[in-house]
């Protein structure tokens, strides 16, 4: 039978290899190009030439 100390310390350990293991294969997520990406998917390609006629016609 196991010690209580023991299993806590099974517990860290097996925490400590999870850890490791999330931070092995994690991937940065770029917030900017993930939401641009979804946008373009959901609305098609959102990038539109800035074309402003608001007073520089009025001559």
């Amino acid at each position: 039978m196991k010690t209580k100390s023991k299993v806590e310390g099974d517990k860290l350990a097996a925490f400590a290899r999870l850890e490791a293991s999330r931070k092995l294969f994690s991937e940065s997520i770029e917030c900017d190009v993930e939401r641009d990406e979804a946008m373009n998917a959901k609305y098609g390609s959102v990038l539109m030439p800035m074309t402003c006629r608001c007073q520089s016609d009025d001559r």
